[in-house]
């Protein structure tokens, strides 16, 4: 019978079992730091609900555009446009004059109809209402509430890479105690001894 010194291993566990916990850390602590950012977006947006309103004044109104050039799996260029709102407006506060620019508390960038329509609200010369923050007069929105395609955005993307982070995860914790039950020592299997004799 031949002695086989060392131990069993999972077929190509080691460079399984590095990148299946690699990529649970990475998607783990995405998903994380997504949710969070969706929540702190939505706990801002309800906070703007108490806040006390003065009148105010648009300066300007338009939409930028954000062009971007990625390539895809195949290697392909695709290009990507973003379209965030860009409203402009001043409001007083007591004897101060201030300048603001949010529509919403963290609001995002998003589709072409999406930014223009809110342009086409607040046309430059508009008086309107401006709710402010009592503890610091210089943060002001224009609708209050938070911006629910932003916190549906970032809650759920965030959502589906806590998911895929915790699945891979698992995946290395099972390929882990593969590796372990694999850890015994080999049969002899034919004519040799551990000290390379032979067997009867």
């Amino acid at each position: 019978m031949v002695w086989l010194s060392g131990r069993l291993h999972f077929t190509g566990s080691k460079g399984s079992l590095f990148g299946a916990l690699v990529l649970g850390v990475v998607f783990f602590g995405l998903g994380v730091i997504f949710v969070a950012v969706g929540i702190d977006g939505y706990r801002d947006g309800q906070a703007t609900k108490s806040w006390p309103t003065t009148t105010g004044r648009v300066i300007s109104a338009d939409v930028q555009e954000r062009v971007e050039t990625r390539r895809d799996m195949n290697d392909r260029q695709r290009t990507h446009y973003t379209y965030t709102p860009a409203v402009h407006y001043e409001y007083t506060v007591g004897a101060q004059t201030y300048l603001g620019h949010r529509v919403k508390a963290d609001g995002y960038g998003g589709g072409a109809d999406h930014a223009y329509g809110i342009v086409n609200r607040y046309p430059a010369g508009t008086t309107l209402t401006v709710f402010y923050d009592p503890d610091d007069p210089d943060q002001a929105v224009l609708e209050t509430g938070a911006d629910t395609s932003g916190v549906y955005l970032f809650g759920g993307v965030g959502a589906l890479f806590t998911v895929i982070g915790l699945a891979a995860l698992a995946a290395a914790g099972v390929l882990f105690r593969r590796r372990n039950l694999g850890s015994a020592w080999r049969p002899v299997v034919s004519g040799l001894t551990p000290d390379g004799g032979t067997t009867a």
